[in-house]
């Protein structure tokens, strides 16, 4: 009985763990890349904020612009770029549309139902 209980309070933790995967943007040459996420849905609280959102630096914004302390950032237009990876894109910022923080540290799934890919909110 206490063999079967640890090997499961084993399994569950391990389970947590791979869930906690994190990933990175790319552009198939070196991580941290910025571009367009082209085929990605970004949601929060169910609901679609925009597609075909825009990697800039720390942040996955709807605009290929950002403006932070005052400084603008764009991304590249037509650079396209994904994540690596399907789970949690550590430390990145989700901006909307209107600049407003959306969430920290999304999670990834690549082409989780059909041919889009989901960055989304959870927290």
């Amino acid at each position: 009985m206490k063999l079967g209980l640890a090997v499961t309070v084993y399994l569950l933790s391990t389970a947590l763990v791979q869930a906690e995967v994190n990933a990175v943007i790319t552009d198939g040459r070196a991580p941290f890349a910025e571009g367009v996420l082209t085929g990605y849905v970004v949601q929060a609280r169910g609901r679609v904020v925009c597609k075909n959102p825009y990697a800039i630096g720390r942040y996955i914004s709807c605009k290929n612009e950002v403006t932070v302390g005052g400084t603008k950032y764009r991304a590249p237009r037509e650079k396209p770029v994904w994540a690596d990876t399907n789970g949690v894109l550590g430390a990145m910022i989700v901006i909307g549309s209107k600049g407003n923080e959306i969430c920290k540290n999304p999670v990834v799934y690549n082409q989780f139902r059909g041919s889009s890919s989901f960055i989304a909110c959870e927290d």
